[in-house]
């Protein structure tokens, strides 16, 4: 406990939480899509969450990064659990999606589930925060932009099964390519020295994994999937 950074923990709940509110209010008013409100809360969580703990000196940053992802994750499933009630009824119309009905609230708390799950399984497993760092930030932003792009310009749709067998879940090759083309741009930046034959690598990897994942589990796979290929580039596995 004497590890943790508590101004950390405490500015990275404070973000989270307001972006929550954001995402509703924008959600609400008609300013922004479902989909485009839930992946604001998405990057900022992961995001903002690789850049608030990933470059922070150990032994603080591991103990910090567990500590935010505890608390944050408590808030939500508080939001979730009280979600008809002001004041979360906004925050949680900012995550819900209109096509997981009547299981909203139950793809807002896996979701983030499984992303904790998966980034403290390469954390546990190997040992390194920059790995970690690199994961989370490839989960926030390429995943994070995935559904937007497909939204907006997909045209070639694949299914995809649901883990809680509602409505049809497509996904598009678009957004799949936008998937792929963040993740080689994240790791060509935070890989010292930059590799271009790894960054493609890890890309493809992910891109496969995302795209075979099913609804829901993407957030799982794809920590993994960039985990063990910068482990196994390093020569570890």
């Amino acid at each position: 406990m004497s590890d943790i950074d508590w101004v950390r923990v405490v500015g990275f709940t404070g973000l989270v939480v307001v972006m929550w509110e954001l995402a509703g209010r924008l959600k609400l008013s008609g300013r922004c899509r479902s989909g485009d409100a839930r992946k604001l809360n998405h990057v900022t969580a992961l995001a903002g969450g690789a850049f608030v703990f990933g470059w922070a000196l150990e032994p603080g940053a591991r103990a910090s990064c567990y500590a935010g992802m505890a608390v944050a994750f408590g808030l939500l499933l508080v939001m979730c659990a009280f979600h008809e009630r002001p004041p979360f009824r906004t925050m949680f119309a900012g995550y819900a999606r209109e096509s997981d009905a009547p299981h909203e609230a139950f793809h807002v708390w896996f979701s983030w589930l499984v992303s904790i799950v998966g980034l403290v399984t390469i954390d546990r497993a190997f040992g390194d925060m920059t790995v970690t760092r690199t994961a989370g930030l490839v989960l926030g932003l390429a995943d994070g932009i995935a559904e937007p792009v497909g939204v907006r310009w997909g045209r070639r749709k694949y299914r995809v099964p649901s883990l809680t067998g509602g409505a049809t879940v497509y996904r598009s090759v678009e957004g799949s390519a936008a998937v792929f083309v963040a993740t080689f741009l994240v790791v060509v930046a935070t890989r010292t020295p930059a590799s271009v034959g790894l960054a493609l690598m890890t890309a493809a990897v992910v891109t496969l994994a995302e795209a075979a994942s099913p609804h829901g589990l993407d957030n799982l796979t794809i920590p993994l999937a960039v985990g063990g290929v910068l482990v196994a580039a390093d020569g570890r596995v």
